[in-house]
């Protein structure tokens, strides 16, 4: 997620200083918004569901930390604060809710190479520690479509831009390594364009704002410090 974080006070306008409030526009960003939450709460209901039918016939806590990444994700995202603007472009918001259906789509298969499950545990710890502090950096400001919810330079976000989408990718990386698979390798690689797209999608966005130019300058990188 982008450096979007606390309530801006005043109007956000758009490059061509066209207010971006209006009637309309606040009436679809409400509708957008617990829409949103609808399908999310769906997904993730379903997601858990299965987590727990898995559970019941193998004993297996394999799913444990997607299930603690997910229901992070969905109780944050529920609470968030609403935006000052938020992109209507049908493909930002296709992108964001296909990446998060995707982290509800891998799937447990058996993976019994020792060094494999050692090494994928020790990066599930490390994406959900960087996930949590991101997403306590953020607070309610954060969303799953590219908005602007003011510019978060504290925190993780003074190394990256992106660093919960860093977080996510390191955390999948390890959940591909402990459940390797063909289908977990497509879902792997589909979250990763995802989240990329993501990140383009809100810098595109936030861009408009001033203050997001200057932060970009300022930090350089997207997801990894010194390397991406």
């Amino acid at each position: 997620m982008a450096g979007s974080t606390t309530g801006v006070t005043g109007q956000f306008r758009l490059k061509e200083d066209v207010p971006v409030s209006s009637r309309a526009t606040k009436l679809w960003r409400l509708s957008a918004h617990w829409g949103c939450n609808a399908i999310l709460a769906l997904l993730w209901g379903k997601f858990a569901l299965n987590a727990y039918n898995r559970w019941v016939h193998s004993g297996s806590l394999i799913l444990l930390g997607l299930v603690l990444f997910n229901t992070l994700l969905v109780t944050v995202t529920i609470a968030r604060r609403p935006s000052v603007s938020t992109s209507t472009q049908i493909k930002d918001w296709l992108a964001a809710v296909l990446t998060v259906g995707l982290s509800m789509a891998f799937r447990p298969w058996g993976w019994h190479q020792s060094f494999a499950q050692a090494a994928g545990s020790i990066l599930q710890g490390i994406g959900l520690i960087i996930m949590t502090v991101a997403l306590t950096n953020l607070g309610r400001s954060f969303g799953i479509v590219a908005a602007n919810r003011g510019i978060k330079r504290s925190g993780l976000y003074g190394w990256v831009r992106h660093p919960l989408y860093g977080g996510e990718l390191i955390f999948f990386t390890g959940f591909l390594l402990t459940t390797f698979s063909p289908y977990n390798l497509i879902v792997w690689f589909g979250m990763l364009v995802g989240l990329v797209i993501r990140s383009w999608a809100e810098e595109d966005h936030l861009s408009q704002d001033p203050e997001y130019q200057a932060y970009m300058k300022a930090v350089p990188y997207s997801f990894f410090p010194k390397l991406f």
